[in-house]
């Protein structure tokens, strides 16, 4: 019902696939999309260009929506099951959000 933040190391937006499995202690994750800034990042940091400035470190985070629940404890290995080959990358989606606001990289 409620999302949950799992920090990592490790992963990164130019090698995770959307629609890649991963298993993380016993559960199963799916890559989905990029996390994308939005207003309430500005307001939080007090700054108004802080969503262009997020944008454009193309250092986003992602999304995974759960397939298997399961229980997932700090020091579980990340397991790839499925790479999701010819997907895009979160940082291909990332790339083509910006393109659209004008922000080439």
């Amino acid at each position: 019902m409620f999302g949950e933040n799992i920090t990592t190391e490790g992963l990164f937006e130019n090698e995770m696939r959307i629609s890649a499995l991963y298993r993380i202690g016993t559960a199963l994750l799916q890559v989905t999309e990029p996390r994308m800034p939005c207003y309430k990042l500005g307001i939080k940091f007090g700054t108004p260009d802080i969503v262009a400035r997020f944008l454009k470190s193309r250092k986003s985070g992602f999304y995974f929506t759960v397939i298997e629940e399961g229980t997932v404890n700090s020091g579980d290995r990340i397991i790839l099951e499925d790479s999701g080959d010819g997907e895009d990358t979160i940082l291909d989606v990332v790339n083509k959000a910006a393109r659209k606001k004008g922000d080439e990289m």
